[in-house]
């Protein structure tokens, strides 16, 4: 009857809710020692137990119990350890785990354990639908890139169609006007030597125009190699508003002589693109030089620059007739051109240099009812790349 237990057991179970007793009983099955007091005494049946654990669990000591001497009616997981003093068995100490905080427990960690699942499961699944979708639109792109290219195949072989049907027709021309003029010359000689009088003819005129014709032909050649052929581009980062200046001073006295006036909205910042310097300037000259072509009586150009999401948008607008719709798209073709004396690879050339750069070109109508041709190319930064110093040779 010492009191230690008990000091111990009133410890023990302030700080353990999952104990339900603790007991001594001896060898006869009587309670001697309990943590509620009110149950010392009481005496064990012979069966005082439901069912024993498997021996296989090693759990042989443990037995499942819900006799009310020992735990009031509550069902505890009951351990038993024999106290022997001499050799002697002098009683059994009994410890109980309560079964319905073991549950509950158990039940809490299958909730935890659950928990954890759901949210792998569900970051496995969100995983694989965000992987389906970047696989949806790399798919996507991929099948539009190369849809893309077949259509600039595509593309690419009209303009071959094309290119040949214009080289047919335009060096057609000048060779019929040379055979003619030739075959006129042939018979005028002919008629001299049979003693008739010539047809009055200007010979010297005749074999002028062979070589008007013959500098055309060579002048339209060198159009060609430059649309067929092109130099290999060279891009660095250019000053666009600085450019447009430079083309401009070049152009003025031509300008003033045809009474054209120029004005341009150039913005204050520095605005900068990735494109071969000659053949941004080209592409200005050739732009420049079809707006003036289209006011032969003179009249006001206007150019424009501003940075549009990310790119620097370059306009040039006249006070022509302008393009009619069906035909603003063709412009871009090449031989095609709606003037009478034009070789129509001036803007072929502007659209082939354009797309090279990464950029797009494209023909509308102004604010006075002329030609708007509206340039974007993508904006680059300082930081984006370094300015490229063109390789010589």
């Amino acid at each position: 009857q010492t009191p230690h237990p008990r000091r111990n057991w009133g410890r023990t179970f302030q700080q353990d809710k999952s104990r339900l007793y603790a007991a001594v009983v001896d060898p006869a099955g009587k309670i001697v020692l309990h943590v509620d007091t009110t149950l010392e005494g009481n005496q064990l049946p012979a069966v005082w137990y439901k069912q024993t654990l498997r021996e296989e669990d090693g759990l042989e000591d443990v037995v499942l119990t819900n006799d009310p001497s020992l735990t009031k009616g509550a069902t505890a997981y009951d351990v038993q350890v024999p106290i022997v003093l001499k050799d002697k068995l002098i009683g059994t100490y009994h410890s109980g785990l309560s079964a319905a905080w073991l549950e509950e427990a158990i039940a809490e960690k299958k909730s935890i354990a659950k928990s954890i699942w759901v949210w792998l499961l569900s970051a496995m699944l969100l995983f694989e639908f965000f992987a389906g979708i970047a696989l949806f639109y790399a798919s996507r792109r991929i099948a539009i890139l190369n849809e893309s290219s077949k259509m600039a195949r595509t593309r690419r072989y009209a303009e071959i169609g094309q290119l040949m049907a214009g080289i047919a027709h335009e060096i057609r021309n000048p060779l019929n006007a040379m055979r003619l003029n030739v075959h006129v010359l042939q018979r005028a000689n002919s008629e001299d030597h049979a003693g008739t009088p010539d047809w009055s003819v200007d010979r010297q005129a005749m074999l002028q125009d062979p070589q008007v014709e013959i500098d055309r032909v060579e002048g339209l050649v060198r159009i060609l190699l430059g649309y067929a052929r092109p130099d290999v581009p060279r891009p660095e980062l250019l000053d666009v508003r600085q450019e447009i200046q430079t083309i401009l001073g070049f152009l003025k006295p031509s300008l003033e002589r045809r009474e054209i006036l120029v004005v341009a909205r150039l913005p204050e910042q520095t605005l900068r693109i990735e494109m071969d310097r000659d053949r941004l300037r080209q592409v200005l000259l050739n732009l420049l030089n079809n707006a003036c072509e289209a006011m032969p009586s003179g009249g006001t150009i206007d150019i424009s620059v501003r940075q549009v999401e990310g790119q620097v948008e370059i306009a040039i607008s006249d006070q022509g007739e302008g393009i009619p719709v069906p035909l603003r798209e063709r412009v871009f073709e090449p031989f095609f051109s709606t003037k009478d004396t034009g070789s129509g690879l001036g803007l072929a050339i502007v659209r082939r240099h354009i797309e090279d750069a990464g950029g797009v070109v494209y023909c509308s109508q102004s604010a006075s009812g002329g030609a708007l041709m509206t340039v974007r190319i993508a904006l680059q930064t300082k930081s984006d790349n370094p300015v490229r110093i063109p390789q010589e040779g």
